[in-house]
């Protein structure tokens, strides 16, 4: 990574973690050519990745009490709607416990009561969900190289279509809704 300084470096069962320093921002990858997450020095709640700020075009839409989000990584997405929504709880869903603990220390995640954060994984948990249980489920899982295989499967898309309010949004990254858009089309 140019320019990059490692300022922490892990492994655990699922492969390394590294948080990079750069002169203006810190970045989470799982030793890929791939950022995971990226977090604003000067403006820690300010999204880094185009990806993350196209996913919060839901909030146009609806105001959520309840949001969902599934993977955690750095907490980018986490922090910035902490930020803009102070009225709505959140549960966070990240299957690497080391990744949450990384997020802890080293990407300043919100750690208040609108904060609930369950270490399992995202399929288990939305299956053990309740009816109607939350507003927003934002699914942006990936691994070092590429996304969950299971966010474009169509039990789960009915599992979280399942566990939103009436007025629920499922935003899954964009990667995926092209991938589920061909498929539906095809």
């Amino acid at each position: 990574m140019p320019e990059g300084r490692i300022v922490h470096s892990t492994s655990d069962t699922y492969g390394n973690i590294l948080v990079v320093d750069y002169p203006r921002y810190r970045v989470l990858s799982f030793d890929s050519i791939y950022e995971q997450s990226g977090f604003y020095l000067e403006k820690t709640y300010a999204l880094v990745h185009e990806y993350t700020r196209i996913m919060m075009l839901v909030l146009g839409f609806m105001e959520p009490r309840h949001t969902t989000l599934l993977g955690l990584g750095g907490g980018s997405l986490l922090r910035s709607l902490h930020h803009y929504l102070s009225h709505c709880d959140f549960h966070v869903v990240e299957l690497r416990p080391k990744v949450y603990e990384i997020a802890k220390e080293y990407f300043d995640i919100p750690d208040d009561e609108r904060v609930w954060v369950s270490i399992e994984d995202a399929e288990l948990q939305m299956k053990s969900s309740k009816d109607a249980s939350t507003d927003i489920i934002f699914a942006d899982m990936y691994d070092a190289y590429h996304m969950s295989p299971m966010q474009g499967q169509k039990q789960f898309v009915q599992e979280c279509w399942r566990t939103l309010s009436k007025s629920g949004w499922l935003v899954i990254i964009i990667a995926c809704l092209i991938q589920t858009l061909h498929f539906l089309n095809a």
